[in-house]
């Protein structure tokens, strides 16, 4: 076998390793952001609650209320506000990308949206 051939065979075994795409989700787990943010709002544990989004919970409903009355945070199709600010606060208290995305289920574009605004407020406010 000439090193042309044997070149060519190996091309042949490779290139549908790498044209066969069968995606695997990323994010799947049981608990998706969505029942995680109603498991912890359904919480009767105050401590678990603060632990986690590192405020009571009268607190944070009325800072979601606020934000959404005045019209700085909205609910979109795919993540509720208040999950927003949770996954906000999750990615500040040092959390990164990645972490944010696997405990929330999302995908980065969505965790990375959090992290830009860490980031703006990092640069303006703190």
């Amino acid at each position: 076998m000439h090193l042309h051939d044997l070149i060519l065979h190996i091309v042949s075994i490779i290139i549908p390793l790498f044209l066969h795409n069968d995606p695997v989700r990323q994010h799947d787990s049981i608990l998706t952001g969505e029942l995680y943010y109603n498991e912890l709002i359904d919480t009767s544990n105050t401590a678990r609650f603060r632990n986690v989004v590192r405020m009571d919970k009268p607190t944070f409903l009325k800072l979601v209320s606020l934000l959404k009355t005045t019209g700085e945070l909205m609910d979109s199709l795919t993540i509720c506000a208040g999950q927003k600010i949770m996954i906000f606060i999750h990615a500040l208290v040092g959390h990164s990308s990645r972490e944010s995305a696997e405990r929330w289920q999302h995908s980065g574009s969505i965790i990375s949206i959090s992290s830009d605004l860490i980031n703006y407020m990092k640069m303006n406010f703190i």
